[in-house]
């Protein structure tokens, strides 16, 4: 089960003994920096939301980027395609 944080952007699950923090996609291309002060923003709220994960070293929270497709505004593309099934 996973948690939303609407108002901040983020969604909090388990991955078995792990916490995962996700949140805050950008329209980037097919750049998979990872930008400190997104990550900061994520850590500073998650722990207002869960103050015992401040337990965690810092040191030991691994950050990533993903890419992942979409548009601008959320809305999908549909339309024809050069198969005959889809």
């Amino acid at each position: 089960a996973a948690i939303t944080y609407g108002e901040k952007r983020i969604v909090c699950s388990r991955m078995g003994n792990r916490y995962r923090i996700a949140g805050l996609a950008e329209c980037a291309g097919y750049n998979t920096a990872i930008t400190p002060k997104r990550i900061d923003y994520m850590y500073r709220n998650v722990t207002t939301l869960f103050p015992q994960l401040l337990s965690i070293p810092r040191e030991k929270v691994m950050s990533w980027a993903c890419l992942r497709a979409s548009t601008p505004d959320g809305i999908p593309l549909v339309g024809k395609t050069p198969y005959t099934n889809l």
